[in-house]
């Protein structure tokens, strides 16, 4: 597996993340083949509450990633969709979603990702953002840069907004929904076209290799975002959250962009006010 030099001074810091980025990238491959093994199989669905399905394939791929994190570093903390948190005594936390794009996966559609992010005091360190259907790895580790199956990737300078493709994520609940439509109408009049891909991880990268150009999205979970939030950082993008403060993995919501394009973003979705549930992931 292909190294990258890091740019960080700190050569014993280069090494841990060289370290992590290398073990992320081989447990989302193995969890990648039990997604692309089971992709074309009719699947038995549950149903977390009304609207976020599971499968047998979350739960397998959650517990290879698991077993191979805890392989290389038993003392590590993991944060995972399907299995919680598991408390370590080390300062490093794995943030994993098996699937991103469960909908999609189970109705064979092919816009779906094994994501792991790598907290280290609180700060993302590395990104994995691995799309096992369609051979497409995302990744990334702090200074480092972002890559894309092996090559370097950067975020677009579309200049032009009626030019622009913009992700979008939704919620059908009205308390969601219409606050979030006003500004969405905004968007979409003054940019060339919105999608939603149904995959929080792989609209973020798609930002970090200049597919899309910016994303808005609510009802997000730490793991829906961790790995692809920090390679759009290394690929030289922002994030934000709804209302335009400063990104925090922990709250649900997402405003994502190359710098300039953030800006816009945050014009356009900081008056939407929306109270969501409480809920504590940090420990």
């Amino acid at each position: 597996m292909p190294q990258h030099h890091l740019k960080n001074e700190n050569l014993e810091t280069n090494k841990e993340f060289q370290r992590y980025l290398d073990v992320a990238r081989i447990a989302a491959l193995e969890g990648g083949r039990i997604l692309k093994n089971g992709f074309k199989a009719d699947k038995r669905v549950e149903w977390k509450g009304d609207i976020d399905p599971v499968t047998e394939f979350d739960r397998a791929a959650e517990l290879v990633i698991r077993k191979t994190i805890s392989a290389h570093f038993p003392d590590h903390e993991i944060l995972g969709e399907e299995g919680g948190f598991e408390s370590g005594k080390s300062k490093v936390r794995w943030i994993v979603d098996p699937i991103d794009g469960t909908a999609n996966f189970t109705r064979k559609i092919p816009l779906v990702a094994v994501t792991i992010g790598v907290e280290v005091n609180n700060e993302l360190a590395v990104g994995v953002v691995n799309n096992p259907i369609m051979d497409e790895e995302f990744y990334a580790a702090k200074n480092m840069g972002a890559f894309f199956n092996g090559e370097r990737i950067f975020v677009s300078e579309l200049q032009s907004l009626k030019k622009a493709y913009v992700g979008f994520g939704l919620r059908r609940e009205k308390e969601y929904r219409e606050p979030m439509l006003a500004a969405t109408e905004k968007l979409l009049s003054e940019v060339r076209t919105i999608r939603r891909l149904g995959c929080a991880a792989l609209s973020l990268a798609y930002i970090a290799c200049g597919r899309i150009d910016g994303l808005s999205e609510i009802c997000l979970k730490p793991w829906d975002m961790a790995g692809g939030a920090l390679i759009l950082k290394e690929a030289g993008g922002q994030l934000a959250n709804l209302n335009g403060s400063p990104f925090d993995l922990y709250e649900p919501t997402v405003l994502a962009g190359s710098p300039q394009f953030l800006e816009y973003l945050i014009s356009v979705f900081k008056d939407v006010k929306i109270t969501f549930p409480n809920q504590d992931f940090k420990n």
